[in-house]
């Protein structure tokens, strides 16, 4: 197996309700159907998607998208979001998410990308341990 499918499978086994999805070409979207939001988001959870290109892990991961509906309390907006179709090709609109980090192919990997998604999502709330 390649390392990209060995962490895909890791990241599978540790979530076990992640759900992920052969967009063809190589591409794979996870989703995570609920996801806890922090502090005073407009809702308590929302589902979570990103993509895994094939160029993984040498190509760091980078935005994502959670509902529609979800929004960062005010005053502490979510860096570049937009509406826009999901990437899974279910017809949804969510919300995209601009988040970049500091990619390092040797010491990360998809959990990594998780935690740095669920960092992004507190420094909205302007509570960031």
């Amino acid at each position: 197996m390649s390392r990209r499918e060995d962490d895909l499978t890791a990241f599978r086994a540790d979530h076990a309700d992640a759900q992920l999805v052969d967009l063809g070409n190589g591409l794979t979207g996870i989703l995570l159907p609920e996801e806890p939001l922090p502090g005073t988001w407009t809702k308590p959870t929302t589902q979570l998607v990103w993509l895994v290109s094939p160029a993984y892990p040498t190509q760091g991961l980078d935005c994502f998208w959670i509902d529609e509906d979800a929004h960062s309390p005010p005053g502490n907006p979510a860096v570049n979001t937009q509406i826009q179709d999901c990437p899974l090709r279910t017809g949804i609109k969510r919300r995209w998410v601009s988040w970049h980090m500091q990619w390092n192919p040797l010491a990360h990997d998809i959990e990594v990308w998780l935690q740095s998604i669920r960092k992004c999502l507190r420094q909205a709330t302007g509570k960031v341990p």
